[in-house]
């Protein structure tokens, strides 16, 4: 006697698709597009994207998930006569996470330029959602 039914291939076709589509739904739950607004602060700190030309105003982090990271170069200039010291702060709550930067702490040189990054670190239990915040540089004299 035979069993009439779906044939075996077929079923294993459908669970397959099944896992799948539920792989990319958990993936896609989990990561969100981030953007940041980004403010320079001093009369002679100028900050561009990695080009040298383009000024930066924003970043786009693009899709980080919870407990993820991302990174963004930018280049900072300072065009005045006077050493610069440079300070970063941002406005992303320490639930959601934390920007870094490789920024030494050392003087800017007059007519200098430094290649900085940043990265973003998201918490592993940073609610979705959240996805905007400002980025400040402030660069002043040293006396």
């Amino acid at each position: 006697m035979l069993r009439k039914g779906v044939p075996l291939w077929v079923f294993i076709l459908t669970l397959l698709a099944v896992i799948s589509v539920a792989f990319a739904v958990m993936v896609i739950k989990t990561q969100w597009d981030i953007q940041s607004g980004f403010q320079v602060h001093g009369d002679e700190l100028k900050v561009y994207e990695v080009d040298g030309k383009t000024e930066c105003h924003n970043i786009d982090w693009g899709p980080v998930g919870q407990g993820g990271s991302s990174c963004h170069d930018i280049i900072a200039n300072n065009t005045g006569d006077y050493f610069l010291n440079l300070k970063m702060n941002t406005t992303l709550d320490s639930s959601v996470g934390t920007v870094s930067w490789n920024y030494s702490g050392s003087l800017l040189d007059p007519e200098e330029s430094e290649l900085i990054r940043l990265t973003l670190d998201v918490s592993d239990t940073a609610p979705r959602g959240i996805s905007n915040f400002t980025i400040s540089i402030y660069g002043w004299r040293s006396t």
